[in-house]
C-alpha cells in the first residue's frame, strides 16, 4: 500500500474561497515573481506548478478519497490492536486528537526506551511488517546547522 494518501507529487492540492490566499498562493507557485519586477523573488518558494498528467492523475484519485483514507484508517487500527500490549515500550499515534481522525499516512511511533530501536526493526520485519526510523527534525538537518 502506498504510503501517502493521494499522488498529486510535490506541492498538492490547496482549495480557498480567499480572495487574498489565492494571490498568494498564485505568487508562491511562481518561485515568487511578481508583476512588479521581472525575477525578483520577495521570498524563497519553489516551482510547485504540476502538469496536466500530474494534475489529471491528483484529480481523479478524489473519487476515490475516501475509500484510500478508510483502508490507511482500518490498516492504521489494525497495528494500534497489535502493537498495544507493547505500549509500555512505545508511544502509539493517537488515532483521535482534536477532534480530527488519524488518517494514518504514516505509522509512526516513537520509543519510550534507548537502544531498541534496531532489534524492534529486525523483530517487526521477521513478522512481516516494513519499518524504518522516521525523518531526522529540520533543526538536526546538516544543511541547516552548519549555516546557522
Amino acid at each position: 500500500m502506498q504510503t501517502n494518501i493521494s499522488q498529486w507529487e510535490k506541492g498538492g492540492l490547496v482549495l480557498t474561497d480567499s480572495e487574498d490566499i489565492y494571490k498568494k498562493l498564485l505568487q508562491m507557485r511562481n518561485l515568487d515573481f511578481t508583476s512588479d519586477k521581472r525575477f525578483y523573488h520577495e521570498n524563497f518558494f519553489w516551482n510547485y506548478r504540476l502538469s496536466g498528467i500530474q494534475a489529471s492523475l491528483g484529480i481523479s484519485q478524489l473519487n476515490n478519497l475516501e475509500n484510500i483514507i478508510a483502508q490507511k484508517r482500518k490498516q492504521g487500527l489494525e497495528y494500534q490492536k497489535l502493537l498495544n500490549p507493547y505500549s509500555e515500550d512505545l508511544q502509539l499515534p493517537l488515532d483521535i486528537s482534536n477532534g480530527s481522525e488519524n488518517h494514518y499516512w504514516v505509522f509512526g511511533i516513537v520509543l519510550r526506551k534507548e537502544n531498541i530501536r534496531d532489534s524492534l526493526i529486525e523483530k517487526l520485519y521477521s513478522d512481516g511488517i516494513e519499518t524504518r526510523p522516521f525523518f531526522w527534525p529540520y533543526t538536526l538537518q546538516p544543511a541547516l546547522i552548519k549555516n546557522r
